[in-house]
């Protein structure tokens, strides 16, 4: 055991400053991400505080989102110059190694360099979260504790990101022969096995029956097909690129252009390490396409699509009331309503009462009460007349689901009350012969929450009602700025205004949103890393043929196209598998909550560009490293 450890700390000396440098800038930030998971659900929910368990469930995908590519990153690095490892340690077992002995050198080469990157990545972590706590404060004020990780927790993490890189390491080394030959042999067949694509089956299944499955009828299966899809989906991308991208090669190997030639015989040689590169970018790509539904569910929501209304093009209502806050026994003066309607933006006012009507069944409902003018700033509709009551009819006839009817012609009894309850006056009205027609879609559009008023009552027909304390609504265009020149010009009259969202809604929508996009440029770019050490490696590994090519006269830009077209391949069929898992499972997702899924492929495009465009400027940085003078040495095989 005492020569092995030495043995194993050259082995990874041998591998060279790129190798070691990766693997130790892999670990450090697998842990670094890894431990800003673990803190945040501290940070934002201490456990002696009460917590929302629908803000807590979103938390808990957030970590699990982020810990996904961490996993890849490390299982990248653990791998890195694989080629050129196995086949030392190959020869280890040639000399006369045993099995278990080659194991020991493996995991010694790999744990020590995991070992300096996870404490590098715990030294980054402590340096940066005080940082982040200042910033957070600063800001959106997301955490309640300091962002921090206990002791033991942090140990624990570091361990584990360790023996994942030992396990890592085992991995082949349990599968090499006594006598080597076919680790060592360049020429070794590695055609991955065509069941992978089973799995892929598998998950396409799985995500469409979460895609196109009844809710209502099926829910239990589709809640479980939606999970399943989304685990096996994540595996089937990595495993799935290598078989396509052999095919793929095949191919290209057969086609005119030397360097297809040369790229196609690359990736069939080693059909797994070139996949492997992009393995990271593709399970992201799916992972965002996830958290891209969760954002499109959230904005499907009618507190999201309100508070966005609000915020830019509106319109929206401001409550506004005589005197303070929750007065109930002042009447708004003209002079009052004259000042509301003279600010900048402002459509109109709507008087805010309630009002209940009920027939002769004792059936009762909501009632408009007001004037034609109020009822065309609330509702999309026609036929309303100031001199008759009248019944309110959808154009079409499923859109109100309306317990109480009420006939033309009828007498309805009605209750009108203001600010307070105890004060209201009642009156029956005779409705009239012509009813009013509201497009339901189009008050719904414009409003996002539409009214349910089944009967409009012109408010001179109440005896009584000019009389009854009550606040006004004001109709105005979207935008904080005329939120607060309201309030201004409300505050100068004596009134007060309540404006919906609150401050917190709004927070809570822009917090969302940035959740979710940070974490997409988190995922991404970690991805991106992942790609960027492997190609890295790759192209370091590949010097020796890269080497005997140039010998026997390639030219060099022959050789750059043909490594480019290496990463290129892979890239874009996994690209292509995520983007396609991915628009089932967030179909699937909004499918599952009973939400609209029209814009849903739409969200991907900013991810699937990002990932494209990342992957390849990291795979153009790497091409340099191909060395294109020839140099004797590395015509040497070992």
């Amino acid at each position: 055991m005492t020569v092995l450890v030495p043995l194993g700390l050259r082995l990874a000396r041998a591998g060279g400053w790129v190798r070691a440098v990766s693997v130790i800038t892999g670990n450090a930030v697998g842990v670094l991400v890894l431990l800003l998971a673990v803190a945040l659900p501290s940070a934002a929910y201490p456990g002696h505080l009460q917590y929302d368990p629908d803000q807590r469930s979103t938390l808990v995908g957030v970590v699990i989102a982020l810990v996904v590519p961490v996993a890849v990153l490390l299982l990248t690095v653990g791998r890195l110059s694989s080629a050129v490892r196995d086949r030392r340690l190959a020869s280890l077992r040639v000399i006369g190694l045993g099995r278990s002995q080659t194991q020991t050198v493996a995991a010694v080469e790999n744990a020590a360099l995991a070992l300096v990157g996870a404490v590098i990545g715990w030294a980054a972590f402590v340096a940066l979260a005080p940082a982040v706590d200042r910033a957070v404060a600063a800001g959106p004020k997301w955490f309640v504790a300091p962002l921090t990780v206990q002791v033991p927790t942090a140990l624990a993490t570091l361990m584990g990101v360790v023996v994942l890189s030992v396990l890592v390491s085992l991995a082949p080394a349990r599968a090499l022969r006594a006598t080597g030959r076919g680790a060592r042999s360049e020429s070794t067949n590695r055609r991955p096995s065509v069941w992978r694509l089973l799995l892929l089956a598998v998950a396409v299944g799985l995500l469409a029956v979460a895609a196109w499955a009844d809710p209502s009828a099926h829910h239990t299966l589709q809640e479980r097909a939606l999970l399943g899809g989304a685990v096996v989906g994540a595996i089937a991308i990595a495993l799935s690129t290598p078989v396509l991208a052999t095919w793929c090669a095949s191919a290209m190997a057969r086609s005119r252009s030397v360097s297809s030639v040369l790229a196609g015989r690359a990736i069939e040689a080693e059909p797994v390490g070139a996949a492997r590169l992009v393995a990271g970018i593709g399970v992201a790509t799916f992972l965002v396409a996830g958290a891209s539904g969760v954002l499109v569910a959230f904005e499907s929501t009618p507190q999201f699509r309100y508070a966005d209304q609000v915020l830019h093009e509106g319109p929206q209502t401001i409550g506004a009331w005589s005197g303070p806050f929750g007065g109930d026994d002042e009447i708004v003066s003209a002079a009052q309503g004259a000042a509301l309607r003279a600010v900048p933006g402002v459509a109109g006012l709507v008087d805010s009462w309630t009002a209940d009507v009920c027939n002769a069944k004792d059936e009762c409902t909501s009632a408009f009460v007001g004037t034609c003018t109020q009822l065309e700033l609330m509702m999309v509709a026609t036929g309303c007349s100031d001199d008759a009551a009248a019944v309110i009819r959808p154009a079409d006839a499923g859109a109100h689901d309306q317990a109480t009817e009420f006939a033309r012609g009828q007498v309805a009894h009605v209750t009108l009350s203001g600010s307070d309850d105890d004060d209201a006056v009642h009156a029956d009205v005779a409705l009239g012969s012509v009813p009013i027609i509201e497009d339901v879609q189009a008050t719904n559009d414009r409003w996002v929450y539409g009214r349910l008023d089944a009967v409009f009552i012109p408010t001179h027909l109440i005896a009584g009602a000019s009389e009854l304390p009550h606040g006004v609504d004001v109709v105005a265009r979207g935008g904080t700025q005329v939120q607060a020149a309201v309030e201004k010009a409300a505050g100068d009259v004596g009134m007060s205004v309540f404006v919906y969202p609150t401050d917190e809604d709004i927070n809570q929508v822009m917090q969302v949103r940035a959740i979710v996009w940070s974490l997409s440029a988190i995922i991404i770019g970690i991805a991106l890393i992942t790609v960027g050490l492997g190609t890295i490696d790759r192209a370091l590994e590949r010097r020796r043929a890269v080497a005997r090519q140039i010998a026997v006269g390639v030219p060099a830009r022959v050789l750059r196209r043909g490594q480019l077209l290496q990463t290129l391949l892979p890239l874009g069929i996994s690209i292509l598998l995520a983007t396609g898992c991915g628009a089932l499972l967030m179909r699937g997702y909004l499918r599952y909550g009973d939400l609209g899924s029209s814009t849903s492929v739409g969200r991907l495009t900013v991810p699937l560009v990002a990932s494209l465009l990342g992957a390849a400027v990291v795979s153009l940085a790497t091409i340099p490293l191909i060395r294109t003078k020839l140099d004797p040495r590395l015509l040497r095989t070992e």
